[in-house]
């Protein structure tokens, strides 16, 4: 089951699927996004990555060099509890999808979902 996989560790090869969806630990991130953009790289998938909009921190500079959009997540993220009732407090921070070997269109599509907004790097 790749849901239980903790992706930092394996390789990314063919039973990854094309498409790559990314949330990883907020606590990891600088080792995450080299993680991320090197098997991005190696295998050619697109991928998808949930991460906070840290954009002053090195990780984000690493982890947007090489992406083809990122999309900006407005309002901040909530969150559900168990039995599906919206959480007091949502994320205390901005959040982003940052997307590599997407399309501009599939980039808008996903920022008009989301109530985002698309920036090119």
């Amino acid at each position: 089951n790749l849901w239980s996989v903790d992706a930092m560790g394996v390789e990314w090869d063919a039973g990854f699927g094309t498409l790559v969806y990314c949330n990883p630990p907020y606590s990891r991130m600088r080792g995450c996004a080299a993680r991320m953009i090197q098997q991005q790289s190696l295998h050619g998938f697109t991928m998808v990555s949930l991460v906070p909009a840290r954009v002053e921190t090195q990780w984000w500079c690493t982890l947007t060099s090489t992406c083809d959009h990122v999309v900006f997540i407005s309002p901040r993220l909530k969150f559900l509890m168990p039995d599906g009732i919206e959480a007091d407090n949502g994320a205390p921070f901005p959040s982003a999808l940052v997307l590599h070997d997407v399309s501009r269109t599939r980039a808008r599509k996903l920022a008009e979902a989301v109530g985002g907004k698309v920036w090119t790097p």
